[in-house]
């Protein structure tokens, strides 16, 4: 049993401790207010100033005064009142919408090509790119112009300076989204008939029983298609099958098969099956994935890299006969592994400043959860998140490269292969999943901001993020395009089905320089920032391939080996 001032100390901790931070936060709100307001008292009260020398016994004089006094206090009041507003409105308006809009960057930056530009500009010398790049900054920066101009000539407005503000956002918040998460997705009504009619085609999706999976297999299905929906259970997935199966106005049907990510028997044992019951299979959409946890997975492995990569590179390797078979004349079968801008934040070096090449993060010796690991929440989990959704990237780069080669080069010329891999970026898309994470990081903080988790999951949140169908389209490019950049295959693909990557032979110069050593860095202008973050987001995912597609492919390779349970799997792979 506790003693009384241990039990004395914990009650404090768990009861007092919220109200005190309350009533800290009133207290703060209450002395600024007093400060800052401009002759409501405080620091530039000069009332007393102007009282020096003034007769204040006299009767008039007192009550001059305590009219000024009692009008002094009447404005505190008011300046307190309106503190206390904009303080509110920072923490449930600006906070949470920043913090959300700040997840869809990558897609503002796709929308304007200013990854493109900016690597073609610095590392090609292409003049054009280099205008279009000045033209972008310079329109922002005309922006913040016009803003501070509408500022200083606010009391000249038609309306507050606020009101117009809020205004300017809200417009600016619905032209975006008509634009990023509609006009330039991918819209598979836009292809010909052929290509829309999936009759006869086989689909493998993994957690399909929730967002952008379920979406995935409702829509392939209704396009014709046999989609297996994977879950951890049958009793999450069978009745989303027989939703699926009865509803008449859906071509295509479903199955449900187990697959749970934490165990690679579980992997291989469906491996197993799909290959027995499927000769040809044309698609496999590795999409399963959730926060890591910090339990590590059966096999031992960190959650996310084990579920996340290991077992999806299992899946796929283990029905590779089939997804060569399931290709035809003009389509090839694909892989889709859904990755996620974390990915990229980790080949920049977000993550791990103090370790630019990656080599502590993709270390044998890091791989069961001892450096880097999740713990559930967010964003202490995104060290590790990042680094699975890199090795899908990884993956997909590496298997795409290995298919070429497997490939005569009259194949390899024609730009098509009976397999092609890609990884692809949903964008920031309002799943469950995603929700509960996100609630969760406003959510510690009711007691000081009470009602603002709230306020996230169930107003903003719905708002600000894409739908699950518009991170549908984006998995849909990529496995029914047949535009030339996704036919070569191994992209990724980024939150609207842009090639992230640039042509080939750009990215063969760089895995040329980097794979002959460090010392011939320089020969492709590597930019940092203070020694550690990469400046070109396009050129670090290069250099992560070149560093790492091998090495993780084959050491993953190991990794699954050492399984009695999947060996056979590998050495089948080995064998083709």
């Amino acid at each position: 049993m506790p003693t009384s001032s241990a039990a004395a100390s914990t009650s404090l901790q768990e009861y007092g401790a919220p109200i005190l931070r309350r009533q800290s936060f009133v207290a703060f709100t209450h002395g600024a207010a007093a400060l800052l307001v401009p002759r409501g008292g405080g620091l530039f009260d000069t009332t007393r100033e102007r009282e020096i020398g003034e007769n204040v016994n006299s009767p008039s004089m007192r009550r001059s005064s305590n009219a000024k006094k009692s009008s002094h206090d009447e404005q505190h009041r008011w300046s307190t009142q309106v503190f206390t507003a904009i303080m509110a409105s920072s923490i449930y308006v600006i906070y949470p919408v920043s913090m959300l809009m700040l997840f869809r960057i990558s897609e503002t930056i796709s929308a304007l090509r200013l990854f493109e530009h900016h690597h073609r500009c610095h590392q090609l010398g292409d003049k054009v790119n280099c205008a279009q790049l000045f033209a972008v900054h310079g329109s922002q920066f005309g922006a913040w112009l016009a803003l501070a101009f509408c500022y200083r000539k606010r009391n000249e407005l038609p309306c507050s300076f606020t009101t117009l503000l809020a205004a300017l956002i809200a417009v600016s918040l619905g032209i975006y989204k008509g634009l990023v998460d509609g006009y330039l997705l991918f819209d598979p009504s836009s292809l010909d008939g052929n290509r829309t009619n999936l009759t006869g085609k086989i689909a493998v999706i993994t957690g399909a029983n929730r967002g952008i999976g379920l979406e995935t297999s409702r829509t392939l299905a209704s396009m014709g298609a046999h989609v297996i929906m994977t879950c951890r259970s049958l009793s999450k997935c069978q009745p989303l099958v027989d939703d699926i199966n009865s509803d008449n106005k859906i071509a295509g049907s479903a199955a449900a098969a187990v697959l749970d990510l934490r165990s690679l028997v579980s992997a291989a044992m469906l491996a197993s099956e799909l290959r027995e019951a499927y000769a040809n299979i044309d698609y496999i959409f590795c999409n399963a994935g959730t926060t890591p946890q910090f339990e590590l997975t059966e096999d031992g492995f960190e959650d996310a890299f084990g579920g996340m990569h290991l077992a999806h590179m299992l899946l796929v390797l283990g029905i590779l006969p089939s997804l060569t078979n399931g290709s035809s004349d003009d389509n090839p079968s694909r892989v889709i592994m859904v990755s996620s801008e974390m990915a990229i934040n980790t080949a920049i070096g977000v993550f791990s400043p103090h370790d630019p090449h990656l080599t502590e993060l993709f270390s044998k010796s890091n791989l069961r959860g001892e450096i880097t690991r999740g713990t559930g929440k967010l964003p202490e989990s995104l060290p590790a998140y990042g680094r699975a959704k890199l090795s899908n990237i990884l993956f997909a780069l590496e298997l795409n490269r290995r298919q070429m080669a497997a490939n005569d080069e009259e194949e390899v010329g024609s730009n098509m292969r009976p397999l092609i891999a890609h990884a692809v970026h949903t964008g920031a898309v309002n799943t469950a999943s995603s929700r509960r994470s996100i609630v969760h990081m406003f959510a510690e903080h009711r007691s000081f901001h009470p009602g603002l988790g709230w306020l996230v999951g169930n107003v903003y949140f719905p708002l600000l993020w894409r739908p699950v169908q518009g991170g549908a389209r984006v998995l849909l490019c990529a496995a029914l395009s047949q535009s030339r950049e996704i036919l070569r295959g191994g992209q990724y693909l980024d939150a609207l089905c842009h090639p992230f990557l640039p042509v080939q032979e750009d990215n063969n110069k760089v895995l040329e320089a980097i794979q002959s050593g460090d010392a011939q860095e320089d020969t492709v202008h590597i930019q940092r920032w203070n020694a550690t973050i990469y400046l070109d987001a396009i050129q670090a995912l290069q250099l992560a391939d070149a560093r790492w597609s091998k090495i993780v492919f084959e050491m993953s390779l190991e990794l699954l080996r050492e399984n009695a349970a999947t060996r056979s799997i590998v050495d089948e792979y080995e064998l083709l």
